[in-house]
């Protein structure tokens, strides 16, 4: 199934965003090069050290464009009373929730928002890096 959650690796990069546990897989970092490579490659020409830095920033700009997404799914749940944590792997991200089901959860409105959530989330960066760039000139 594409959206089920990988195995833990050795590989894997744990850490916490309060109390949301958030697991980055080896193969995320690869994947998110992979697929900045050729818009890296086609501003940086024949500069090696342009390139490195370009798809640096990509994959940075992917990594946490991908963990506010899953973020908004996942304090949605935590909205609802549900536990949940958050997987970066090589198709992008998951909000998995952990521990018993919440009766709000039960809601399909409830259901509409946590799905609309990580969207939301996004718009919400978005808006505010065309602010900043805005301001910045």
């Amino acid at each position: 199934m594409l959206l089920a959650e990988p195995q833990s690796t050795p590989a894997d990069f744990h850490f916490h965003i309060g109390r949301i546990p958030v697991r980055v897989t080896g193969w995320f970092w690869p994947a998110a090069g992979l697929f900045g490579w050729g818009l890296a490659q086609s501003l940086a020409g024949d500069n090696t050290r342009t390139l490195l830095i370009y798809l640096g920033v990509w994959v940075l700009v992917v990594f946490c464009s991908i963990l506010v997404h899953e973020l908004g799914h996942a304090l949605a749940f935590a909205a609802s009373g549900q536990s949940s944590r958050i997987v970066l792997y090589h198709f992008g991200g998951l909000a998995v929730p952990t521990g018993m089901p919440a009766p709000a959860l039960k809601s399909p409105l409830r259901r509409l928002a946590v799905s609309a959530a990580g969207p939301v989330a996004q718009l919400c960066l978005a808006i505010v890096v065309v602010a900043i760039v805005m301001m910045l000139g």
